[in-house]
């Protein structure tokens, strides 16, 4: 697997580098930034914008369709580098990759029973409660059993 900061912008197949001055004064630095982002708010309000390329003192639109193509791109360059798993799968490919998810013991049988086997690693877990109910001793402790 290719590491996803030797991926450029510049990179990409037929990405002119007027798109990357655009990109990047959108705040697009690199093609993990161009991956997750969302093509009509890079176009612009009104569905495209005009920019004056310096090399031919020309204007020229770049429209969603556009941005679009590009974060295509940017995407099959993650897919192709193995950073990015393809985006459609099977039930039974996606069934397989979570039940060989890692889980951690939250140090309460109960309370692992009722997770199914304790917190899933690889994903994004929140716990809510009041002040006092002691969210953060159970954070640290289960920190400290792994």
């Amino acid at each position: 697997m290719s590491n996803v900061s030797d991926l450029w912008l510049k990179d990409l197949p037929g990405v002119e580098p007027y798109l990357i001055n655009k990109l990047k004064r959108a705040g697009i630095q690199s093609v993990l930034d161009l991956t997750v982002s969302i093509p009509h708010e890079l176009a612009g309000e009104g569905g495209g914008d005009y920019i004056i390329d310096d090399d031919n003192n020309t204007a020229i639109t770049s429209d969603i369709e556009t941005i679009s193509q590009l974060v295509s791109k940017a995407k099959k360059a993650l897919m192709d580098s193995g950073a990015l798993s393809k985006e459609f799968c099977t039930a039974e490919e996606f069934l397989e990759r979570r039940n060989s998810l890692v889980r951690f013991t939250t140090g309460s049988m109960k309370l692992d029973s009722f997770l199914k086997g304790g917190i899933e690693s690889q994903v994004l877990q929140r716990l809510r409660g009041d002040l006092v109910q002691e969210k953060v001793s159970l954070c640290c402790y289960s920190i400290i059993k792994q």
